[in-house]
């Protein structure tokens, strides 16, 4: 049986990114996530304010 090679493509990225992500620690990248998007909120507070002026 032949792979498609798109398939084959994209389970070899999805093959990658799991050996990237095997043994990080979830609660640094939660908090980078947190920190982000409090950020992201305050920004566009700010541009909405920005917009009213």
């Amino acid at each position: 049986m032949t792979r498609d090679p798109a398939q084959a493509g994209a389970e070899d990225v999805l093959e990658q990114l799991h050996a990237a992500v095997r043994g990080v620690d979830a609660l640094p990248v939660a908090a980078r996530v947190d920190t982000f998007e409090q950020v992201n909120d305050g920004i566009a507070r700010e541009l909405a304010r920005l917009d009213e002026v």
